[in-house]
């Protein structure tokens, strides 16, 4: 669906973080038109004859489509999709993050070629083609690898680190004019520039939202003398010169989900048209590309120019107003979750008739505790103590909390006490880690997810064993079945979930068999009596199976209302078998009992239960 618009009730705030005069930035910061419901899209790029290509991952598409007419999806063989770019003859290059490899395709999304160099990518995302050569963002070995199309490795630039030349999970990259490699070093929030050689140049920007900073900039395009950067965390889109000179910044976050036209929701990749004139915001979390240019298009009246520039730039925070991160963990009475904007970890007493918080862990800088990208969070109530695995900083942080008596529950800021930052042994990559679990012998798991490698910790996070589980395609998440002493790991790429013995043997490989097969599995729970939950984020659905993989109910549809998912994550089940979803795309936790019925959605702020449920959104019908 196309959405031109000049209704000015429906039209967002841009905001200009820090302006320049219009003659000189020819910046494209007004809003003109979006292409809503697509399947997460996760970047574009314009062909010459400024068609668009947009590459979407849930289920894995490419669209080619004509300004102001957006085409059908055509499916293609692609684990996770991940960067787009033009190769000859406007074939189309992915690559695919999953299985490690890129595709060139036909624009009719058929496979003409497989590269897979001999050196070997892990979790490719952006990519960039140059005078005949493939330029890669090699996110899991943390380096930009060059290629020719067969395959053959020219040059390997750059390692884990935070010196010039090194990178912590680079994710977009571009060649500017000046032949110059411009990279989005995603988990050192910065840009970071170096020669085709490998040189570092230059570099700017750090943690922060003030204008010139970055919260995990994902993606970067280059057009003449300037950069544009999708700012992901930070809602919004920044344009400097080659020089890393800020000229423009904008793109305010949406008040509510889904908002669009105009504000910016986790911004992904940019594309900009042949000419320069429009640039392409593409937006995963919503299922949108919105397209921006250096002038209102003429559907635009100018009452509606003076209502969008008139508007405040800064959203009031009302009702449940949560930017929960993808990942949650319950144990007895508590429930923890990841803000990664805020980088604060939220305790909750999920006991109580509604959640109450207990407590907030802030970051502490670049120091001991400071938090960088966590994937898991594991809370133990035997020893009171939390378990941080930290991707960004590769490090695991511990604290200990000191609870308040169960029947007395409060706020308390200094409830959490920091007992440990540190570094896991060389041998487990704690950067390429996607997922942790413990079992009830205390033993820990740590998943890599470019590969099916599990390693094994002892209570005290020290190697006892590596498994190599040869028929895990694409692992998403781990859970413990203390029921029969399993470690389930759920498998996106086969649609299945392993079961693993204690020497990691594979017992049995349950498939996911329900009505609708899942488009995007990620959470993965087990009940007390042994069902496995399963959380769809592409299919906006829960799923529960016996523990042979019976289908028993599923529950759940797209939309922002109570018993409405936006791309569910992180999945727990608790003693009295209320599962809490994360509802990762409404910014919200939801909790069901086992046949799906709906008992409460919550946030950092409100709660909602069947008794004060607020009436139905008409715009949400």
């Amino acid at each position: 669906m196309i959405r031109p618009t000049a209704w000015a009730g429906l039209l967002a705030t841009l905001q200009v973080l820090a302006p320049a005069p219009a003659q000189e930035t020819d910046s494209p910061d007004r809003y003109q038109l979006d292409f809503n419901g697509l399947r997460a899209p996760v970047d574009a790029r314009w062909l010459t004859d400024d068609r668009l290509v947009i590459l979407e991952s849930a289920p894995p598409a490419i669209r080619i489509t004509d300004w102001l007419e957006c085409s059908t999806a055509t499916d293609i063989d692609c684990g996770e999709p991940a960067g787009l770019a033009i190769g000859p003859d406007d074939t189309i290059l992915v690559t695919d993050a999953a299985r490690n490899r890129i595709l060139q395709l036909a624009p009719d999304g058929t496979t003409v070629r497989i590269i897979e160099p001999s050196d070997g990518l892990r979790h490719p995302t952006g990519i960039a083609m140059h005078d005949g050569h493939l330029y890669v963002a090699d996110t899991g070995n943390d380096r930009i690898a060059v290629l020719d199309l067969d395959g053959t490795l020219l040059r390997s630039i750059g390692s884990r680190g935070v010196a010039p030349g090194r990178f912590r999970r680079p994710q977009g990259l571009d060649i500017d004019a000046a032949d110059r490699i411009v990279v989005a070093d995603t988990d050192n929030h910065r840009i970071q520039t170096l020669d085709l050689d490998g040189t570092p140049i230059s570099h700017w920007g750090s943690w922060g939202s003030f204008p010139g900073l970055f919260q995990a900039p994902s993606d970067v395009h280059c057009i003449d003398d300037r950069i544009f950067v999708s700012d992901r965390l930070n809602h919004r889109i920044q344009l400097f010169r080659s020089d890393g000179t800020l000229v423009d910044a904008w793109g305010m976050h949406s008040v509510k989900p889904r908002e669009g036209q105009g504000r910016i929701h986790y911004p992904d990749a940019l594309a900009i048209s042949p000419d320069g004139s429009r640039l392409a915001v593409v937006e995963s979390f919503e299922d949108r590309i919105q397209f921006f240019g250096g002038d209102y298009p003429d559907w635009i009246d100018e009452e509606t120019r003076r209502e969008i520039e008139s508007r405040p730039t800064t959203a009031p925070r009302t009702g449940i107003q949560s930017h929960f991160g993808p990942t949650v963990d319950l144990d007895d009475r508590i429930m923890v979750v990841w803000e990664p904007e805020a980088r604060a970890v939220l305790i909750f007493d999920h006991q109580r008739q509604t959640p109450i918080r207990l407590t907030s862990i802030f970051s502490r800088g670049d120091g001991p505790g400071g938090f960088g990208h966590l994937v898991d969070l594991h809370w133990d109530h035997d020893s009171n103590q939390l378990h941080l695995f930290d991707r960004g900083t590769s490090q695991v942080h511990v604290y200990g909390l000191e609870l308040p008596p169960a029947d007395q529950p409060r706020f308390d800021p200094s409830m959490a006490r920091l007992l440990t930052s540190r570094t896991l042994d060389p041998s487990i990559p704690m950067h390429r880690i996607v997922d942790a679990e413990r079992d009830a012998r205390g033993r820990w798991y740590l998943m890599e997810g470019s590969e099916g490698t599990i390693h094994v910790l002892d209570a005290d996070l020290q190697p006892l064993d590596r498994w190599s589980i040869p028929d895990l395609r694409e692992p998403a998440a781990m859970t413990f079945d203390p029921r029969h002493d399993e470690l389930l790991v759920l498998d996106r790429g086969r649609n299945a979930v392993h079961r693993l013995d204690e020497a990691g043997r594979t017992r049995a490989v349950t498939a996911i068999a329900t009505p609708e097969p899942p488009v995007r599995p990620n959470g993965l729970a087990v009940t007390r009596e042994g069902d496995l939950l399963i959380s769809d984020g592409g299919g906006h659905a829960v799923h529960r199976l016996s523990n042979d993989g019976t289908h028993r109910t599923s529950w759940g549809t797209k939309g922002s209302n109570h018993e409405e998912f936006w791309k569910p994550a992180g999945i727990v089940v608790d003693d009295r078998d209320r599962v809490i979803v994360l509802d990762h795309g409404n910014h919200r936790c939801q909790m069901f009992d086992l046949e799906g019925r709906w008992l409460m959605t919550f946030g950092a702020g409100r709660a909602y239960t069947p008794k004060n449920r607020p009436p139905r959104r008409p715009e949400d019908e």
